[in-house]
């Protein structure tokens, strides 16, 4: 005779979602006869009773190759999986020694044993909330949501405004959402959802991207267009070429006489001294500007008279 001797086995958790796992206790039998078993079968079934049969829904299958008369056999933890579109409500796992009936035992009825779990309706997505933020032009943005809550397989989706912001996509299964950002399209308001089974749910935030840095090289003679490469080699240029709120770099450390400018701020803006201290005398009261965090920042319409180079 083949007996259960562990017990009836724990399965957690005891209430789980279509397509969700559950793990199953060690299982510890015996060959109570005076016969050695020869090679026979095991099984885990779902079953919407108690009674566990061979017709029921088995999610795993182990053999044992022979037990003599007194030996045990332990069967490790087991991962089932809960078929996806399973009917919510209750079921049991049932393990189930000899479950092809091979071996001649004189008691059959003790050959399984069941435990009741609740298998749940499909939940209602919760995305977690995404933070607005701001980023450099040309960089690249990523961002993939999480769920604080939702079960079964996500399908997500993209709601852009009226003018979409070129290369922004969102992959349909993971829902990471990417982009090489653009300041001629900020800010971007950006809406995702998440469709499940149970349901649906979006969440939105902002994009907004910094201007591109207008560049000053004091010392530069080639053509000037404001980039890094190819910098403007007055302030002046820099400062009507600037958007507001935008920022000016001006390049540090390059052997320049000082030069004569006089120009107007009509709009707010950022200089920084991209590598050393620049000094920008302002109404001839001279003023340093360090990189970083030191950066000057001037707003309203503010003249200037510059004698100015790196240094």
């Amino acid at each position: 005779d083949l007996l259960i001797t562990s017990g009836t086995p724990t399965v957690t958790p005891a209430s789980v979602s279509p397509g969700g796992t559950v793990t199953v206790s060690q299982v510890t039998i015996q060959n109570a006869g005076n016969q050695a078993t020869g090679f026979f079968s095991t099984g885990y079934y779902l079953s919407t009773d108690s009674t566990i049969t061979a017709s029921d829904n088995e999610r795993f299958s182990e053999d044992v190759a022979n037990l003599n008369p007194g030996a045990t056999f332990t069967h490790s933890s087991k991962l089932l999986t809960i078929p996806p579109g399973t009917t919510p409500g209750t079921y049991w796992i049932g393990y189930f020694v000899d479950d092809t009936s091979v071996v001649p035992e004189s008691n059959e009825g003790n050959n399984t044993v069941a435990i009741p779990i609740t298998v749940l309706g499909p939940i209602i997505p919760i995305i977690n909330a995404i933070d607005d933020t701001t980023v450099a032009d040309g960089s690249s943005y990523s961002v993939t949501p999480t769920l604080a809550q939702g079960s079964g397989t996500m399908t997500w989706s993209l709601t852009l405004p009226a003018s979409p912001p070129t290369n922004m996509s969102i992959n349909t299964s993971t829902g990471q959402l990417t982009w090489t950002t653009s300041f001629a399209f900020s800010p971007v308001d950006v809406t995702i959802t998440a469709a499940g089974p149970g349901g649906s749910d979006t969440e939105s935030w902002r994009i907004t991207v910094r201007p591109p840095s207008v560049w000053v090289d004091f010392a530069y003679t080639g053509v000037e267009i404001g980039t890094l490469a190819q910098p403007f080699n007055t302030l002046v240029e820099a400062v009507s070429a600037a958007v507001p709120g935008g920022e000016i770099q001006i390049k540090g450390n390059t052997a320049v006489p000082f030069t004569f400018e006089i120009g107007t701020f009509s709009k707010a803006l950022f200089i920084r001294a991209a590598n050393g201290t620049v000094r920008v005398g302002g109404d001839f009261s001279a003023r340093s500007v360090s990189g970083g965090a030191g950066a000057e920042t001037t707003q309203g319409t503010t003249g200037f008279i510059s004698r100015s180079r790196s240094r």
